[in-house]
Parts: C-alpha cells; structure tokens; sequence
C-alpha cells in the first residue's frame, strides 16, 4: 500500500525535493533548516513553530524548512534534550546540577531554568551546524540531480546537442 493511502496527511514527494530545490541557492534552505534545528532546541514547550517560522520571516529563509525542522523537540525528544541542556548549562556555569525536593515553585525552578538556557546555547550550535551541514549536502545533491526521467533525457539530449555543435565547429 502506497505510503500517501496509508497517511494522507504526509506530504508528497514533490513537496520534499521542492524544499532541496529551491533554485535562489542551498544555502537557503539549509540555513531556514540550522535556524529550525536552533530553535527547536530551546526549552519552551509550544511556541516552537512559531518563533521558527516568525524568524526565518524576519531573516527571509524558507518557514517551511525552518518550522520542519523546529519539529526536532517533540514529545520524545524534549525531555532528553532538555536534561542534556541543564547539565550542560550547570557544568558551564560552575554549579552543582541543582536539586530537586519540596514543592514546586520559582525559587526551585529558577536553577534550573537558568541552567538550560545557558546550556541551549552550545546544544543549538551545534544542532544548526549539524542539520545545516546535511541540508546543505542534501541539496546540492538534489540540484544536481535531474528530478524526472523527461527531465534526465532532456538534460542529455542538450549535452549531446553541444557536443555534436561543437565538433561542426572544428
């Protein structure tokens, strides 16, 4: 069963090699996917999407790469990367990982706040620099790639047209 029966909320194919094919440049589409990867790991829960999308609007980069990419915290993964970035944060900073006891309130909860903000800021770094990167590849992968097999003969039947004029022309 074709995967867009199974789940017609998915985009389609095209949607995806469109996204890498943006014909500006790749570096657009990987910087809109960094911003989202950059994003996505702050500590926030649900504003995600929409400082993505407002950023890469505000820095002209595809909002569609950007806010797919800013999906990388998600139920699974926030909880993970957020402890990653308190420990992180709290080993920067100096402090101990601070403790956890009593009841929930600001003075307990600011250590750790602070601790993850500050610990975001090298878990984004490199994040951005890692999805980026691949993006980046990707892309000039996919620009480089004939995207149908019309497409592929054309390209071919265009080179073997320079190749026959230039060899009239000697």
């Amino acid at each position: 069963m074709p995967i867009r029966r199974r789940f017609p909320f998915f985009p389609p194919r095209s949607a995806w090699a469109g996204l890498l094919r943006d014909p500006r440049r790749p570096g657009r589409t990987a910087a809109g996917v960094a911003l989202g990867a950059a994003v996505g790991a702050t500590p926030v829960v649900g504003v995600h999407t929409w400082m993505a999308g407002g950023l890469a609007a505000l820095l002209r980069l595809p909002p569609a790469a950007a806010v797919l990419a800013s999906n990388l915290s998600n139920p699974l993964t926030f909880i993970p990367l957020t402890i990653l970035e308190i420990r992180l944060g709290s080993w920067i900073l100096g402090r101990p990982l601070p403790s956890f006891s009593g009841p929930l309130h600001w003075e307990v909860l600011v250590p750790y706040l602070a601790a993850a903000w500050v610990g975001t800021l090298p878990v984004a770094l490199v994040l951005a620099a890692v999805s980026g990167g691949l993006t980046w590849w990707a892309a000039r992968r996919a620009q480089q790639r004939p995207s149908s097999p019309g497409e592929e003969q054309e390209a071919l039947s265009d080179v073997a047209g320079r190749d026959r004029s230039r060899s009239r022309g000697r």
